[in-house]
């Protein structure tokens, strides 16, 4: 069953425990293991935000979700940056058995 939490940990400075101001959200995945994801400030809205992602999961292993969703998200600007021009001469060929056009 999933969960939320909102993690300890010892401040150094003064040695006393504090709490992190954000919620984290944990579920385990089909092999079992225990994921944890970082999610906001509030607590109604972490608990919103551990469901979105539980379903997105789900719909994502009945394969609902389109796979090349975070792709169109991005600017075409990032595509055009990563994108590399095809070389002049193929690979694995000498300029001798290129073939030649007039």
């Amino acid at each position: 069953m999933p969960g939320r939490f909102k993690p300890s940990f010892k401040d150094h400075k003064t040695g006393t425990t504090k709490r992190t101001a954000k919620w984290y959200g944990w579920y385990r995945d089909k092999a079992g293991k225990k994921c944890r994801v970082p999610l906001c400030k509030d607590k109604a809205g972490a608990m919103r935000m551990l469901t979105e992602h539980l379903q997105r999961l789900d719909r994502e292993a009945a394969g609902l979700i389109d796979p090349f969703e975070e792709h169109q998200k991005r600017p075409l600007s990032d595509h055009l940056a990563e994108w590399k021009p095809p070389s002049k001469q193929w690979p694995g060929q000498t300029n001798a058995i290129r073939p030649k056009h007039e």
